[in-house]
């Protein structure tokens, strides 16, 4: 975690702290470890971004989104949480979401930002390793000084700036506006101020920046660094392996789904592959191929999302995870 130094009066050293609570980072492990779904076989991700904090869980929330923070709890794992709780772990049932927003205000770092999926069974946390409204991003908002934009709407622009699209559930998260109010100040940027384009539909709604000459968009420098689960993202898509081809055109329609799981592990092993750019690679449908990608992201952890904040982000696409890299190996695959 990036470290922040502090030298309290009368002290002769300074004192590294991290920049990020050490009770949020450690609430945020207990919240994973006690509500997660253990009927799936995943673990729970933390990744590090040059700008945020994820950490991904399998188990939609039980509660909804827009009560996250109040007061009480609902509980996958009972047993797990009376345990966390006798042993001084967790907070006080239902206020550990309470807790971690004061501490990180206090921090001066913006509160979390909650996904919950009910269709995908996930739960991701985001954490902003910054003030949403810092100084770098109060200077990229001059540019809109003209428009005299609101609190809220310079902050729906800053989220999807650093996540790279923005939806209700996010802005509520930073803003406190409710339902109505978060999709007002949306609507408003998209369609007057027309600095957001829409994507998605109904509840899977979203909005990302509109491109403009003037405009710094999301970029892969904000998204992070997968490199390290990702393998090579920069490889031509021409430029596969001898073997790999060889077990493409191995495969037949009627072939073992294990084969079939081991070619798609293996293309995203190796770059990056959107579900209808692996359906075209494989000579399959999209919509029986997604029943695969499923099982080998949300049961079997193999891969992850590209851009796991925004499920239905318009260039989603799949990396192979550590675990299935690990798997490749102990197929005979050499990486």
């Amino acid at each position: 975690m990036p470290q922040h130094f502090r030298l309290q009066e009368g002290d002769t050293q300074r004192s590294a702290q991290p920049l990020m609570p050490r009770k949020v980072i450690r609430e945020v492990i207990v919240n994973a470890v006690m509500h997660r779904d253990y009927q799936v076989n995943q673990p729970i991700l933390v990744v590090r971004y040059s700008n945020r904090l994820e950490i991904r869980n399998a188990g939609y929330s039980l509660k909804p989104s827009s009560m996250l923070g109040e007061m009480g709890s609902k509980l996958r794992n009972p047993i797990i949480a009376s345990v966390l709780y006798d042993l001084s772990f967790a907070e006080t049932k239902g206020s550990g979401i309470r807790t971690m927003q004061r501490l990180l205000q206090n921090a001066g770092l913006s509160a979390p930002v909650f996904v919950s999926s009910s269709q995908e069974n996930q739960f991701i946390a985001i954490y902003l390793l910054h003030q949403l409204l810092d100084a770098e991003q109060l200077q990229w908002l001059r540019q809109f000084s003209s428009l005299g934009l609101s609190d809220d709407e310079a902050k729906a622009l800053i989220l999807a700036r650093e996540t790279g699209a923005v939806d209700n559930a996010g802005l509520r998260a930073v803003t406190g506006l409710d339902t109505l109010a978060a999709s007002q100040v949306l609507r408003k940027l998209h369609h007057q101020r027309q600095l957001l384009v829409q994507g998605g539909s109904g509840a899977a709604t979203y909005y990302q920046l509109r491109p403009m000459p003037d405009l710094p968009l999301f970029s892969d420098t904000n998204s992070g660094d997968l490199s390290a689960n990702s393998g090579d993202l920069g490889a031509n898509s021409g430029e596969l392996p001898t073997t790999l081809v060889q077990a493409i055109e191995a495969l037949t329609s009627k072939a073992r789904k294990e084969k079939l799981w081991m070619v798609i592990v293996w293309l995203c092993a190796i770059q990056a592959h959107g579900s209808e750019q692996l359906g075209a690679r494989l000579g399959r449908q999209v919509t029986p191929l997604k029943r695969h990608l499923y099982v080998l992201r949300d049961q079997l952890g193999l891969l992850q999302y590209t851009y796991p904040e925004v499920i239905n982000h318009p260039q989603q696409a799949y990396i192979a995870t550590d675990t299935g890299r690990a798997w490749l190996v102990e197929q005979g695959v050499a990486l």
